[in-house]
């Protein structure tokens, strides 16, 4: 698929390039550098801009507030990687496991039990109280799966 905006073209692949040359543009090469962070970033219209929040503007027609890429590759701006919104975003980062081994389990010695919970959208939610720690982290990932939807 390729998508034209303006002076720019989106490719199945994720890549934006240049259609027509000016002033600091190469039409040979996809457009974008990598910055600190790891994000492909571009000069349009004297702002500076991530290329995966271009890619969202060329097919959504609006400009986002906060971009996930669901794969976690912040160069794979194929639009079917990208999702909008802050909380999601939290739910896609790298975090350690708890003590228990598995994730959305923790062991509470009073109850003698693994209790499991989930922050949505700033929101806590308890989940239950389990008597192992696999049955609290499936219950952790089915409410984050609905949740992710």
């Amino acid at each position: 698929m390729v998508k034209a905006v303006g002076d720019l073209e989106y490719r199945s692949d994720g890549t934006l390039w240049w259609t027509a040359s000016g002033s600091g543009r190469n039409t040979g090469k996809p457009v974008g550098s990598m910055d600190a962070k790891g994000y492909l970033t571009c000069k349009i219209d004297q702002k500076q801009r991530k290329v995966h929040h271009v890619v969202w503007f060329m097919h959504k027609g609006v400009w986002p507030s906060n971009i996930d890429h669901i794969n976690k590759d912040r160069s794979d701006n194929r639009i079917e990687n990208l999702r909008e919104g802050a909380s999601v975003n939290n739910h896609n980062r790298k975090m350690p496991l708890p003590k228990s081994g598995v994730v959305g389990a923790h062991y509470v010695e009073a109850k003698g039990k693994y209790k499991s919970s989930i922050r949505i959208g700033g929101k806590y939610k308890h989940l239950g109280y389990f008597n192992c720690p696999t049955a609290a982290s499936l219950a952790y990932l089915k409410e984050k799966e609905k949740a992710l939807v």
